[in-house]
């Protein structure tokens, strides 16, 4: 099994594609120091020395350094990730909730549907991806993962690419912050 890396607009984060579904829906993002039971795939990338956060995407992994040397990190990282494969153990136990909004707000409920069909699917393309924080006073909060938390041009991201969407489809957003 041969597991693809690139790198992405962030210097400290990899994109690993190993050619298969890693997720049906949605990301999960695990930090070292946080438990990352819930995700055996990220335990195992997790263990590497040098690691210092994963994100599980529709058929990517993007981890991140903690400033280590990719040179000697990016084997020990796509082995991990092949043998977790080779293995056939599951991603997350128990699976990642359908993301169910119970806002009756129509604005929220847009706002949700164009992150995830379009936002969402161009970050995943860097290695990154974008979670809905809140909504208040037209201004919308996110929260950036991957390849997209720490990068260089996040803050171009919150305004060009979501800030920029966002406005074509709902027009009282004012801003968009990071949260």
């Amino acid at each position: 099994m041969l597991v693809l890396v690139e790198a992405t607009p962030n210097p400290l984060t990899l994109k690993f594609s190993p050619g298969r579904e890693v997720l049906t829906r949605g990301a999960a993002e695990f930090r070292k120091g946080q438990d990352a039971s819930a995700s055996p795939l990220a335990s195992a990338v997790l263990a590497v020395p040098g690691v210092a956060s994963v994100l599980l995407g529709r058929d990517f992994v993007s981890v991140t350094s903690d400033g280590t040397d990719w040179a000697g990190m990016k084997a020990a990282v796509s082995d991990a990730i092949r043998s977790h494969f080779m293995a056939g153990l599951p991603f997350l136990v128990p699976p990642v909730p359908a993301d169910v909004t119970t806002d009756a707000d129509a604005t929220v409920a847009r706002i949700r549907e164009l992150l995830d069909t379009r936002i969402r699917p161009s970050l995943a393309s860097d290695g990154g991806d974008v979670s809905f924080a809140g909504y208040r006073g037209n201004v919308l909060y996110v929260a950036m993962h991957g390849a997209c938390n720490g990068c260089p041009s996040s803050s171009a991201t919150l305004r060009h690419v979501i800030l920029g969407a966002m406005r074509r489809w709902v027009p009282e957003l004012v801003d968009v912050r990071a949260a």
